[in-house]
């Protein structure tokens, strides 16, 4: 517990350096990346944009709550516009606009609400994850059935999926008990579990950047 505690108290913008590589390097290859990898750069540069965003607002003092739902809409739509490119499915591109519709209009309407506006929003939380693991489920589904590719290691969208996967499954876990965690538990505790988010962001950026920086298979 004691190196999650350290994590989140003594490292506050470590997490922000994968990002940054991946940000790098997703434009300097902007040109010559797949359309799936593009729209992976644009969610890469929407989730600095937030972090900063963030940051402002804490250094005003201010409540940055207020910013969850514009970060879930926009890493959800263009990590959504991502799988969209790489799956070619009909059913996919017949559905996804309609369901992403839905979400960003409840999701942008709950900000008019002040009273909600500055709360936690587990429920857009929980909800943009699960929608994820479902598209990175079909993303494994398609990879199993058409067995196209003869490596993995060399397949850049494979290492974005693999990160998202842990990474929502573990956001979902700490978002949904995070109410519970901080009646029953201590503040120490609670902050070793933020510290494992952390740690799970990082490993999310670490595969953004690992696949923004490789070169994508012929």
């Amino acid at each position: 517990m004691e190196f999650f505690l350290q994590l989140q108290q003594a490292t506050p913008w470590l997490h922000l350096l994968p990002l940054l590589v991946a940000l790098v390097g997703g434009l300097l290859r902007f040109y010559r990346l797949p359309l799936a990898l593009r729209y992976l750069v644009g969610a890469v540069a929407w989730s600095l944009t937030i972090e900063l965003a963030a940051a402002a607002l804490r250094l005003q003092h201010l409540p940055n709550l207020l910013l969850i739902p514009l970060d879930v809409v926009g890493e959800l739509t263009l990590l959504a516009l991502m799988y969209q490119a790489a799956l070619r499915s009909a059913a996919l591109n017949r559905w996804l606009p309609i369901g992403l519709a839905l979400f960003a209009s409840y999701a942008l309407l709950s900000m008019l609400d002040a009273p909600v506006a500055v709360k936690f929003r587990a429920d857009l939380q929980i909800t943009e994850n699960c929608l994820l693991l479902a598209l990175v489920v079909l993303y494994f589904r398609q990879l199993l059935s058409q067995l196209t590719v003869r490596r993995l290691e060399r397949e850049p969208l494979f290492w974005v999926s693999a990160g998202l996967f842990i990474y929502c499954l573990g956001k979902i876990q700490i978002v949904l008990f995070s109410d519970y965690l901080l009646l029953h538990y201590s503040r120490q505790f609670n902050q070793a579990v933020w510290g494992v988010h952390k740690l799970l962001i990082m490993v999310l950026n670490s595969s953004y950047a690992v696949a923004l920086w490789m070169r994508p298979r012929k």
